[in-house]
């Protein structure tokens, strides 16, 4: 062991000790492969002003626009969130897809700066405010 307490899987996702997280609809495969429980984060059972970061997973349109827009209110400005669908190998029916993600976020200030595949069933897209929306 090299002494790297944070999870391969946090690591990649850039949630460090002592963040708080808001995560919803997380599959327990994901939850287990990122360590979670262990990993050092605060996590919330509901969002609040503030937070560091949140992790959304989403199989419709409707659900990511309504989440999204919550959670906008209250990342913080320099906070980010992550936003996973069904990868085009999973055998869920989604209309969510990166175009979608990306035709939701703009609108309300957030781009995307990183692209991860969560595991082999998942996709993510890591949000983030835009640094002109910053202020707002």
């Amino acid at each position: 062991m090299t002494g790297d307490t944070n999870p391969p899987l946090c690591g990649e996702l850039d949630l460090k000790p002592g963040m708080r997280v808001f995560i919803l609809g997380m599959p327990d495969t994901v939850r287990d492969a990122a360590r979670i429980d262990s990993s050092g984060l605060e996590v919330l059972a509901a969002p609040s002003t503030g937070i560091d970061a949140a992790h959304l997973f989403v199989q419709h349109r409707e659900e990511l626009m309504r989440e999204l827009k919550a959670l906008r209110q209250l990342i913080a400005p320099t906070g980010f969130i992550w936003v996973s669908w069904p990868a085009n190998a999973a055998p869920a029916e989604s209309d969510v897809t990166a175009d979608a993600v990306r035709d939701v976020a703009l609108p309300l200030g957030l781009s995307d700066v990183k692209a991860c595949a969560i595991d082999d069933l998942w996709s993510g897209l890591k949000l983030m405010v835009c640094k002109e929306s910053r202020a707002s």
